[in-house]
């Protein structure tokens, strides 16, 4: 038996839909090669939906900053159609980008499957993998997360590289300017953060020389907070990363890609995927402010 992963893939999911219990004894007849890539695939779901899915349902979770270029791709009398055909949100974020548009035109609906059937093979999401069809790992849980959700955790994340530095400090005054300065959820969770042990180097905010510029200091947070998740990613299955960073926009995308180690870092990576795990009990918890 000769197929690509997908075909091995979809052979597992129909496995699992119409036979109940251990599948070795069904797989007997079969080639040991065979047996051995079917039960390496490690899925669960017996949903063949995912498989047939309108591109729409898949599309809808791509951050608008992805889209810019296949949508300036096409011919300018198109693009109004384009963009009409993606949602609410997506045409808000793209509509500075194109404005030479007077307007975004009412779209039939055979006109906005059309488009976004191209969109959908131009950003190459026909090559990707359903998330329900990817192996089940811990930070899998992150792709369900909303955009708001994903910028939370990475600022919350940055708070542990305040813990050091707000140690250290002195000036009883200037810490209380910084613990003011930051969201309410950061300041309930450094006071949590201030009584654990960090086992990951912790990047200097240079806190000394901050001079009371909230958005200053909230951009270190967050570049910190990226320097985090990337290193709680290392190792983490391709097709899961590219869900996840497809949620988040291009620059903070590129910016994990970047930071993140090649192969799983037992002692850092294991910490920093323990963080992250910790901070999403945080954020479901009712602790969370704004």
């Amino acid at each position: 038996m000769s197929m690509g992963l997908k075909g091995w893939i979809m052979l597992r999911v129909l496995l699992n839909r119409f036979h109940k219990g251990s599948i070795e004894t069904l797989l007997h007849p079969l080639p040991e090669e065979d047996i051995h890539k079917i039960l390496s695939v490690n899925i669960d779901s017996d949903s063949v939906h995912p498989a047939v899915a309108n591109p729409s349902e898949r599309l809808g979770s791509v951050h608008f900053s992805w889209l810019l270029e296949v949508l300036k791709a096409f011919p300018q009398q198109l693009q109004p159609y384009a963009l009409a055909s993606l949602s609410q949100g997506q045409q808000a974020g793209l509509k500075s980008a194109f404005t030479h548009l007077i307007s975004i035109p009412k779209s039939s609906e055979f006109s906005s499957r059309f488009f976004r059937h191209l969109i959908y093979h131009q950003l190459g999401l026909n090559e990707v993998l359903p998330l329900e069809y990817t192996p089940s790992e811990k930070l899998k849980v992150l792709t369900k997360l909303s955009r708001e959700e994903l910028l939370m955790l990475i600022d919350l994340l940055g708070v542990y590289d305040l813990v050091p530095e707000i140690r250290q400090m002195i000036s009883k005054k200037k810490m209380n300017a910084i613990f003011q300065a930051l969201p309410l959820n950061c300041q309930k969770y450094l006071k949590q953060a201030l009584y654990e042990q960090d086992k990951i180097p912790p990047l200097s905010l240079e806190l000394e020389m901050w001079e009371g510029d909230r958005k200053t200091l909230l951009k270190s947070l967050h570049r910190s907070g990226l320097r985090r998740l990337a290193l709680s990613l290392a190792g983490c299955d391709s097709t899961i990363l590219w869900h996840l960073l497809h949620r988040l926009d291009t620059g903070r995308s590129a910016y994990i890609q970047t930071l993140r180690p090649l192969e799983f870092e037992s002692g850092i990576s294991d910490a920093a995927m323990l963080q992250v795990l910790k901070l999403l009990k945080f954020i479901e918890s009712k602790e969370v402010g704004t």
